[in-house]
């Protein structure tokens, strides 16, 4: 370990003497005395003269090189993590930046995220004695488990100010009134053929969500279906479909057959290109009847690394329905919006256990036809616009390996051109969710 960070650091070095005659000299002073107290095993002198030299204003990757494996020397693995970090985005640091924070990963046994730096590593060329050094790294880490299967159950509790269906408040309308909630969710996934990579596996899950006192508006809802995945150099694909049955009060809401195609692309730097598109085919329940038709959506989302373990997410969504509509004599209701949604997410660790998320979002809904009503003799004709703004906050406390504990708070701003349809809401709960 100490001979392989030896070797990168050497060529900083090498590097950093050529270039000594250049610059500020009481910067080149002290990187030059760091190198020395490194040269001769003296980490805790070296550390003294690099930040001398970046308070004295030498900002370079090879002072920020230096500075990640002297606190490696040190045994101060997360101030190395933040050096090596910021190495990786500049393009001809980054390979050795990755392995670093690979090596500094094994010391802190975390081999999922040794593996994925390593990765990177090789993904950024390195030169071919650096690949053999990552090839060697590699070869300490525990061999991935096969699991065939995965479950996540997760049971809250919480307090809604405006209850409504949870994702179709546009739809079905609001209560006006407060409640509090348990809410039970339940998923999985099975590999039937194959592995990771290109297999076809089993998905299924089920909700439950149950008001206090409000029962009108307690969901039942369950999910199953297959996914075919292939994995090329470039790309991860996956082809699928999967039927839904949800509930309103114990009455069939919506039966909903979909088919969805997905695409994901990683790059060198750990950005993450995400495409998906679904098409839905609905099945209305008795007094929803008007909602049966067809819902097809589309979302683009590019997420990238945000700090040591953070991650930014940007994403848009478009949305057609055609649905079947409320026909009721001359009066007519769409129940078809075309709907474009954009969203920003930012999540990362604030402590070893600790994990915070932040997210808004905007869409905008428009309906396919004007709305008829008539109001004594007159008929009023009026197309349905909507703007709706929503923000959640959620922290998570990590238990244990597989146990998690979160909090969660949710607004939502829905502005319509129909008063009816004009409502804000604050859900919060408390949970606990378990993988195995």
């Amino acid at each position: 370990m100490k001979r392989c960070l030896w070797l990168l650091a050497t060529a900083w070095l090498t590097l950093a003497a050529a270039n000594a005659a250049a610059g500020d000299y009481q910067q080149q002073l002290a990187f030059t005395n760091g190198n020395a107290a490194f040269a001769h095993g003296d980490y805790e002198g070296a550390l003294e003269q690099y930040l001398l030299a970046r308070r004295a204003g030498l900002k370079s990757p090879a002072l920020t090189y230096n500075l990640g494996v002297t606190y490696y020397h040190l045994r101060r693995y997360a101030d190395a993590s933040d050096e090596f970090s910021a190495l990786t985005r500049d393009k001809n640091s980054a390979a050795a930046a990755y392995y670093n924070l690979g090596l500094i990963d094994l010391q802190r046994d975390r081999h999922g995220s040794a593996r994925e730096h390593f990765r990177q590593a090789l993904a950024n060329s390195p030169s071919d004695s650096l690949k053999g050094l990552i090839e060697a790294a590699r070869q300490r880490l525990r061999p991935e488990k096969q699991s065939r299967g995965i479950a996540l159950l997760a049971i809250s509790g919480g307090y809604d100010d405006n209850v409504t269906f949870t994702s179709d408040a546009d739809l079905v309308g609001v209560s006006d009134n407060q409640d509090t909630f348990a809410d039970l969710l339940a998923g999985g996934r099975y590999l039937l053929a194959g592995d990771a990579r290109n297999g076809l596996r089993l998905e299924g899950g089920a909700y439950l969500r149950q008001y206090a006192d409000i029962s009108r508006f307690n969901q039942q809802a369950a999910r199953l279906g297959l996914a075919r995945t292939w994995r090329t150099k470039r790309w991860k694909t996956a082809l699928g479909g999967h039927g839904d049955l949800i509930y309103l009060d114990g009455e069939r809401f919506e039966t909903l057959g979909t088919a969805t195609a997905q695409a994901t692309r990683v790059f060198g730097d750990g950005s993450e290109l995400w495409l998906r598109y679904r098409a839905s085919r609905i099945d209305g329940g008795q007094g929803y009847e008007q909602l049966s038709g067809w819902r097809q959506r589309a979302r683009a989302q590019l997420s990238f690394p945000w700090r040591e373990k953070g991650r930014f997410k940007l994403g848009y969504e478009y949305e057609w329905n055609d649905r079947d509509d409320l026909q009721n004599g001359v009066e007519f209701s769409s129940l078809s919006p075309m709907r474009h949604a954009l969203y920003a997410e930012a999540a990362t660790s604030l402590a070893e256990r600790w994990r915070l998320s932040l997210r808004g979002e905007y869409r905008h809904s428009r309906y396919a036809d004007p709305n008829v009503r008539q109001n004594g003799a007159t008929l009023q004709i009026q197309t349905r616009d909507e703007d709706r703004y929503g923000a959640t906050v959620r922290a998570s406390y990590k238990i244990r390996r597989n146990w998690e504990a979160f909090g969660q708070y949710s607004y939502t701003d829905n502005q319509s051109s129909f008063a009816e349809y004009d409502y804000t809401r604050n859900e919060a709960q408390l949970g606990v969710e378990v993988s195995f």
